[in-house]
Parts: C-alpha cells; structure tokens; sequence
C-alpha cells in the first residue's frame, strides 16, 4: 500500500491522527470501508476521552512470500481488545494455497484458500489463543504456504519416505514376530 502505516488501532505514526478507508488501501467492498472507518473513528474517540496510551513497543507486521501488504503494519499487544484484524493483499493470482499468520516462529493462525487475487483483499481475524502467543514473539508475518493436511516439512518427509519405500523392502527383510532369526545377517 502507498498510504499510511497504521497499528492495530488504525493510528498512524503521527500522535492523535487516524487513517481508514482508501487512504490506507484500495478496498474491493464499501462494507470494508465502513468497517474500518468505524473502528478508526472509536479509536479516535478513545484516544481524545483517555489520552495517549502508554508507549510501549510495537510488534512488526511482515508480509512475506507473495503477501504485498498488510494493515496494520504494526501491533501493541496489550492494546487488543480481544481481536486482532489483518487486511492483505497478494502479488499474483495463487490457487490452492493456505494463507499463514506466525507469531516469531510459531504458526498461530492458518486457513486454506482455492484462489487468492490481487484484486480481492483477504481479511484475518485473531482471536483468543493466537493472540496469548503476540507478547514477546519479535514480530508477526503474513505468508502463504502450499496448502495440504500437514505442515510443509511433514509433507515431504512422507514423500520421500513414499520414493524410498523400495530401499527399506529391499535391505530390511520382513520378520514374523516370534519366529526364529535366520542366521549369517541379510539377505
């Protein structure tokens, strides 16, 4: 995006000013429009009834592996309430892939998608569990991974375990259990 970066309240670098709307990012729907103007005017009106919230250091927004962009770019983890809202959008036309939200190293959040656009942002929303693991994480980054039922690395374990499935038959021979060992080794 070529707008402002916002933290998780839509506040922008500069004390007391908001952004919402198309001044952060193109939006494909007018509800996402008034969703975000609403929660950036309530922000608005919190920070002018109680003041600035006390500063503490901003956890990273990364978007990473074919994610353009994401809003917020930065996020207080004690000022959620309870949900955490991402807005992104995607380089390329990707299918079958599986959007991935990580805490540091640690998949908190993870959704399989059959087409992901430029042209339709995605929205995430955190809640409960995911967000417990945002304090002292380093930084959060929005990714997208092949989509399947384990993770990456277990997928190809199995792959190659499935491709070297010969060699394990051919050099470790099947034995009954209880039945008597054959002596002089293999074969």
């Amino acid at each position: 995006t070529n707008g402002p970066l916002v933290d998780e309240s839509l506040q922008t670098s500069l004390p007391g000013v908001f952004a919402a709307g198309n001044v952060l990012h193109v939006h494909d729907l007018v509800d996402y429009v008034s969703e975000e103007a609403a929660a950036a005017g309530a922000h608005a009106a919190r920070y002018i009834l109680q003041g600035a919230a006390a500063a503490e250091e901003a956890l990273p927004v990364r978007a990473a592996g074919g994610v353009r962009y994401t809003v917020p770019t930065a996020v207080h983890p004690a000022r959620l309430d309870g949900a955490l809202t991402l807005r992104l959008r995607v380089d390329n036309v990707y299918r079958n892939k599986a959007l991935a939200v990580y805490a540091g190293q640690t998949c908190i959040w993870r959704r399989k998608r059959p087409v992901l656009a430029p042209g339709e942002m995605e929205t995430i929303v955190l809640k409960g569990p995911a967000l417990d693991k945002l304090p002292g994480c380093g930084g959060l980054t929005v990714i997208f991974r092949s989509a399947g039922l384990y993770p990456e690395g277990v997928t190809y374990a199995i792959l190659l375990m499935n491709a070297a499935s010969w060699l394990l038959e051919r050099f470790t021979p099947t034995r009954l259990f209880g039945a008597p060992q054959r002596k002089g080794g293999l074969r």
